[in-house]
């Protein structure tokens, strides 16, 4: 008896260690793969991604509005996303810069769901985009004054798409786009030359993901008030909510779409009359 359990034990260790050898190599050649598209320069990832929207658009399989949005909403994703990083370096934690997450290239931040497929789904039914890439690694502990540096690492992705917001306004008076659309004597938005649609729909892609990421609800960057606001002693216990509160936020936008579109409403009226007006 004791021969067939040694024997046992023997076997369960070879098959444990060959289990084992197999999950590194797979872990590997994942790792493989990973840091290849990794190295992949930014300029390519994007001239690939806006060469899909152009043949999109050019078969007839996307509208000129449409694509213009996706070609908008990635990029300002991922100024979003890097920005939380460099405010996170300014107070201390070079975690995101380590982790070479302070970078434009798309590879090192897009995900699949938050980056490709929501957008997608956000403007299908709502007409503007909302997504998110992964998010940034940021360690608290190593900044100098944490509780403060959550607030400001929270805030600084939808300041970075305000200021994308803001740039194009500028432009938009610098180049008196206004009076540009009165001389050109344009009814509707589809009419507008290409580069006047697209700086509008960057506005509005921006100004949406902005106002969207400000909204209290964990685990949105406008949830760091709340977190802010609580006592020390509470914080355990928020983080812990926190953490489940994604697919709770997904529910309620499906469930409960009404507030969302009515603020989307807003936001598009908004921008409409500030862009062309």
């Amino acid at each position: 008896m004791l021969i067939r359990v040694v024997g046992l034990a023997v076997t369960q260790s070879r098959l444990a260690t060959v289990a084992n050898i197999e999950a590194v190599g797979h872990k590997t050649s994942r790792w493989r793969l990973k840091e290849r598209l990794h190295r992949v320069p930014a300029l390519m990832w994007f001239v690939l991604y806006y060469g899909a929207l152009f043949g999109l658009v050019q078969f007839h399989q996307l509208s000129v509005i449409f694509a213009l949005s996706l070609a908008a909403l990635v990029p300002s994703i991922i100024v979003h996303e890097v920005a939380h990083g460099v405010m996170a370096y300014a107070c201390g934690d070079d975690t995101a810069q380590r982790a070479g997450r302070l970078t434009a290239n798309p590879a090192k931040h897009v995900s699949l769901w938050g980056t490709f497929v929501l957008p997608l789904l956000f403007v299908l039914a709502l007409g503007t985009g909302f997504g998110f890439a992964k998010p940034v690694p940021v360690d608290l502990d190593r900044t100098r004054k944490p509780r403060h540096a959550s607030l400001l690492i929270s805030f600084a992705g939808p300041a970075s798409n305000l200021a994308i917001v803001a740039l194009c306004f500028a432009i938009c008076r610098v180049a008196d786009v206004p009076g540009q659309i009165i001389d050109g004597g344009y009814v509707s938005v589809r009419q507008l030359p290409l580069w006047i649609l697209g700086l509008y729909l960057l506005g509005l892609q921006n100004l949406w993901l902005a106002i969207f990421n400000l909204l209290p609800i964990p685990p949105l960057d406008g949830s760091a008030i709340i977190e802010r606001l609580l006592p020390a002693r509470a914080l355990k216990g928020y983080h812990l909510f926190r953490s489940f509160a994604l697919p709770l936020a997904f529910a309620l936008i499906y469930f409960l779409p009404g507030p969302l579109l009515w603020l989307s409403n807003h936001v598009a009226d908004f921008w409409f009359n500030s862009f062309f007006q």
